[in-house]
């Protein structure tokens, strides 16, 4: 059975420029010079980013109280990219292998990942990890989806982070690029979340803002 990884509660989160934290549109600084995520789970409101200084990152995940606008920094490793709930309990997804279970400012290892990946559904867990386009074969990288509880993988070439892959009426999409011609070329692939068999490709334009790819259909 699968299940479907667990959006944000009721109370609204977002996140803008300089460290600004947005909590049921009242304004919050967060103290980071970059953000990352932003995630609401059981009243608790959460951040992920970095402080530069001086040339220097170092990663944080902060707690914000909405009441009074202080925080609680975790210091952390390397970046976190996602958090995700599951069973009532924060789960945060880092860059570098890895997920934590997050419990009473404790770090506790819960699985080890391919870097840059993208959980897409934490149980069964299925995840995406990013690739570099350049038509320069040298410096691209070897994305993949991939399930290590159902023992699949398929290269996918996801590129475009702001649009995320999505698992929409039993189906797994993912926007990918290609260079065709000289030029680079669209589509959603469409593939089974059991088997990573692929089901089909859906063309599509160059990606905008807010696009989200359960609103693309394959053709019958």
């Amino acid at each position: 059975m699968l299940i479907a990884a667990s959006p944000c509660s009721a109370a609204e989160i977002h996140f803008g420029d300089y460290g600004r934290v947005y909590i049921n549109g009242k304004e919050y600084r967060s103290g980071l010079t970059a953000i990352y995520s932003v995630f609401s789970f059981s009243n608790r409101f959460f951040v992920s980013g970095l402080i530069d200084k001086e040339g220097s990152d170092s990663y944080f995940i902060k707690e914000i109280n909405p009441e009074n606008g202080t925080s609680v920094s975790l210091p952390q490793e390397n970046k976190i990219s996602q958090f995700y709930e599951l069973k009532n309990n924060l789960y945060a997804v880092r860059d570098e292998r890895q997920i934590i279970k997050l419990e009473d400012n404790q770090r506790i290892l819960e699985k080890e990942i391919k870097p840059r990946s993208h959980v897409i559904q934490p149980e069964p867990l299925i995840a995406c990890t990013w690739g570099q386009d350049t038509l320069d074969s040298r410096h691209r990288l070897d994305p993949v989806c991939y399930s290590p509880d159902l023992g699949w993988q398929k290269d996918v070439f996801w590129t475009t982070t702001a649009v995320e892959p999505k698992i929409c009426h039993g189906q797994l999409k993912v926007l990918v690029s290609y260079h065709r011609k000289h030029a680079l070329h669209w589509e959603i692939l469409v593939m089974s979340p059991e088997s990573g068999e692929e089901m089909g490709h859906i063309p599509t334009s160059e990606p905008t803002l807010g696009m989200d790819v359960c609103n693309y259909e394959l053709e019958k």
